[in-house]
């Protein structure tokens, strides 16, 4: 196209970044995972307060996520080969990398190695012992929940899904649970599942047999609760607060009345943030006091708007919570008041840690 607008020429040739992953054990200097095509196919860098943006990675093929394993200075990636989207997952040495970037898969450690089937990440254990992904790798057909020890590299089927899983947000805060979102009967239909890491056992959340309904992925507050978007027996999204050991639910006032909501914890379980759904710009309330017993509990919100969003996009499984502001929390006790402040530029954007 000789005579191609310059605008549009701009718009073709411009470079995009998103948010891979944040590394939540690191406290000086703060690190984050990036995801970029500056050498025009996706690689993963580390971008660091005093060092800058440095490359990990110059593969021939594009790296699909990218995900810190705690307490180690490592990640997992996930890339397939030659755009055959069945990915594979690599661990890499984030410090020998940083040094010289890797060129080659086989430069780094396969934690699968099977071009067969295809796998995608869904969550590191806490601990970082653990890697859960989904994989057809069973029978070629269904995406089940396996788990691959990081050390041994031992892998076992955790939850035979008898369907195309996807990842939900990665491990429970004390590493017992991951979630998958398993698809339902109906269009439109998706159940959230808490899968036992010990046992395998598993359990469906907010289940709908009457209707369809799209129940999301949890935000954890602690191991025993969590709050989820759904909308179970409504037209919109509302929040849910999930408690794993009664089983009771409540929803949060004012979430789900106009607008699609979906919830954002912080690492501690802490800090709760309600992301809406608002058309181009997203809007963030904080709640201003927890739930209580089932008997008592209420909550209300404090709205705020942010900026219109910026176009970017990043994987739903980042389970780092990116705030624009500086977010301020004070919290008593589980069931007492909790002030936050702050907004976050998008819900693609906003994960929980």
């Amino acid at each position: 196209m000789a005579f191609m607008p310059d605008a549009l020429r701009l718009v073709l040739e411009a470079k995009s970044a998103v948010l891979a992953d944040l590394d939540l054990a690191s406290r000086e200097p703060e690190r984050l995972l990036v995801l970029s095509d500056l050498t025009g196919t996706m690689q993963v860098y580390e971008l660091t307060a005093p060092g800058g943006l440095i490359p990990l990675s110059a593969l021939a093929d594009p790296v699909a996520t990218a995900h810190y394993v705690p307490g180690r200075r490592e990640a997992v990636l996930e890339v397939d080969s030659g755009g055959n989207e069945r990915y594979q997952l690599y661990r890499i040495d984030l410090e020998a990398a940083a040094k010289s970037p890797v060129t080659a898969t086989s430069e780094l450690v396969a934690l699968t190695a099977d071009p067969r089937h295809g796998h995608r990440f869904a969550g590191i254990s806490p601990d970082g012992a653990s890697l859960a992904y989904l994989s057809n790798r069973a029978n070629g057909v269904d995406f089940d929940l396996w788990l691959c020890d990081l050390d041994s590299l031992d892998h076992r089927l955790l939850y035979e899904s008898g369907a195309y899983c996807r990842p939900g947000s990665g491990f429970s805060p004390g590493g017992r649970h991951v979630s998958v979102l398993r698809p339902g009967l109906r269009p439109l239909d998706v159940d959230l599942v808490l899968v036992d890491v010990g046992n395998g056992g598993h359990r469906f959340i907010l289940v709908h047999p009457e209707e369809a309904a799209v129940v999301g992925p949890p935000a954890w507050e602690d191991e025993h609760h969590f709050f989820v978007p759904c909308n179970v027996g409504r037209d919109l999204a509302a929040v849910v607060s999930f408690d794993l050991a009664s089983g009771s639910t409540t929803t949060l006032a004012g979430t789900g009345e106009r607008f699609d909501a979906a919830p954002v914890t912080s690492p501690d379980g802490s800090t709760l943030l309600i992301v809406e759904n608002r058309d181009v710009p997203a809007h963030c309330g904080a709640t201003t006091q927890r739930p209580g017993p089932p008997a008592t509990r209420s909550s209300s919100l404090r709205k705020e708007s942010s900026p219109p969003m910026r176009s970017s996009s990043t994987s739903s499984r980042c389970r780092s919570c990116r705030p624009t502001a500086p977010v301020s929390t004070t919290r008593s006790q589980r069931h007492g008041s909790l002030r936050t402040s702050g907004y976050m530029t998008s819900r693609a954007e906003a994960a929980v840690a």
